[in-house]
């Protein structure tokens, strides 16, 4: 199933990142975009979630052998997202249901949150599921400057 929302939400980072590029303008607000939520404003990043073979604890080993040869560490969002599509994968081949994912999950890092009580929250990273968005403004934006 399509997610329309999900899909035009990466699409516009690309778009709006390209943009950018060409214009040689905002370089720091690459791969930012603001959400408006049920819950407030969120801002940050698309996050990169790894692939990880969870299927054995070999998988895992040469998953972690392979991200520290990059340079990087494991992250619980790629080993939870590796978790759920396995558990995906194995309902629709070990009984033929598939899982329906209308609204997908959107990764984020370097998040900034604003409710609507003007509470601010900065974390390093979020989940933001589309089903929750109301709109989107391309870039970063400051949430401090809204006001109470």
């Amino acid at each position: 199933m399509l997610d329309v929302k999900g899909s035009f939400i990466s699409y516009l980072v690309s778009a709006k990142d390209i943009v950018n590029a060409m214009n040689s303008e905002k370089e720091d607000e690459k791969g930012y975009i603001t959400y408006l939520t049920t819950a407030g404003w969120v801002t940050g990043k698309e996050y990169d979630i790894s692939t990880v073979d969870v299927n054995s604890e070999e998988g895992i080993a040469r998953a972690l052998k392979e991200l520290k040869e990059q340079g990087k560490g494991l992250d619980a969002l790629s080993i939870a997202l590796s978790m759920y599509n396995k558990t995906a994968k194995d309902f629709k081949d070990e009984k033929g249901i598939e899982i329906n994912e209308p609204n997908r999950a959107i990764f984020l890092e370097d998040v900034s949150i604003k409710s609507p009580s003007s509470k601010m929250v900065n974390a390093n990273v979020f989940v933001l599921f589309s089903d929750q968005i109301i709109g989107v403004l391309p870039g970063k934006m400051d949430l401090q400057l809204l006001n109470d």
